[in-house]
């Protein structure tokens, strides 16, 4: 939930800070704030019971060109994705990230002869009036931090630990608008080992043990070809197995019957390409 804690909070981002990326940055959300201020002028159109054009031509509506009016969308935003803190008074809001000011709106006729735009008002910032408004603004501002990560975020990453218990636990994950975890846990290091050359399948990793490999338009695809297509734009999704499922269907009274050839299933997307791959759970659970 988005507190005052929170926006001073030197949290973590998903994607390095660096000039680039900000301006890449700055770029989408104009992009954005664009379509937002036209969704709001038709549903004013639409109020008015007029079409869009005539309320352009009547009330001289014209697409935003910068960033004006728009810095708590671009800083909540840019914690999102940068990580840092934001800090800000009543009349503008900026983020600090590794100590230094970034502010996606620079640059915006808004903030040309503003005086103390980068002054932080403890007083203001972080009021009941304040918050609310921030987090009216937290859905949308969601949906393009996931947008942006779909293109610009690493997309997948691969963890074995052991845990205080002794047992292995294998965490993979994906990144879309935040960090997803989906972790399975082993009770012995053959059993971590198979499963690390499995799912390192679907990252790209190699050759499972069993021959199983990702495909694309239904061609198996070669290690080689997988180290082109499974790149940091590429989005690793990785769903529960059917054993999980059908343990929940049994907790629930269903009889499922046994369960002996279960899939984890590992769908890679870039684009309009799609790659999956799937790896036998009860192959898994024997080696336990």
């Amino acid at each position: 939930m988005l507190s005052l804690g929170w926006l001073e909070r030197n949290g973590a981002g998903l994607i390095a800070h660096d000039e680039a990326m900000s301006d890449r940055a700055r770029v989408f959300v104009l992009d954005r704030w664009i379509e937002r201020d036209e969704e709001r002028a038709r549903e004013l159109a639409a109020l008015a019971e007029v079409s869009f054009d005539d309320w352009v031509q009547k009330r001289g509506w014209r697409a935003p060109s910068d960033l004006t009016n728009a810095c708590k969308f671009a800083s909540l935003f840019a914690k999102l994705i940068f990580g840092g803190s934001i800090a800000g008074n009543e009349k503008h809001q900026f983020n600090l990230i590794n100590g230094r000011i970034v502010d996606l709106t620079a640059g915006s006729s808004g903030l040309a002869g503003m005086k103390g735009a980068y002054r932080h008002d403890p007083i203001f910032f972080g009021n009941d009036d304040h918050l609310a408004s921030l987090v009216s603004c937290m859905p949308r501002v969601r949906e393009w931090a996931d947008d942006f990560t779909m293109t610009h975020a690493p997309s997948s990453w691969m963890a074995p630990a052991k845990t205080r218990h002794g047992q292995w636990e294998l965490r993979v994950g994906w990144r879309r608008g935040g960090r997803e975890e989906f972790s399975l846990d082993f009770t012995s290091e053959a059993a971590r080992d198979l499963a690390l050359a499995q799912v390192g399948e679907a990252l790209g990793a190699g050759p499972a043990p069993d021959g199983k490999g990702l495909r694309l338009d239904g061609r198996l695809l070669t290690p080689e070809e997988l180290a082109v297509h499974l790149d940091p734009d590429t989005v690793i999704r990785v769903s529960p197995s059917c054993a999980k499922t059908a343990a929940m269907m049994q907790a629930m009274g269903v009889d499922t019957g046994p369960v002996t050839d279960c899939f984890d299933r590992k769908v890679a997307r870039r684009g309009a390409s799609a790659f999956a791959g799937d790896f036998m759970s009860a192959e898994i659970a024997a080696s336990r």
